[in-house]
């Protein structure tokens, strides 16, 4: 019989877990690709983060 976390490292290592890493891998890669080579993108970026920055630090 498992213990309470048993169960929370077998649902935290499951295969949800892994598609949710590689997805937030393919969009880092995208984001950095996009800031490389499109103009005006690295503004957006910045921009976009710098309000999440902001908001969570009032």
């Amino acid at each position: 019989m498992g213990t309470a976390g048993d169960d929370f490292r077998a649902a935290v290592t499951g295969e949800p877990m892994k598609y949710f890493y590689v997805g937030v891998a393919g969009a880092l890669v995208v984001t950095v690709l996009a800031v490389l080579f499109v103009p005006g993108v690295d503004d957006f970026v910045e921009r976009t983060f710098q309000g999440y920055v902001g908001r969570a630090a009032r």
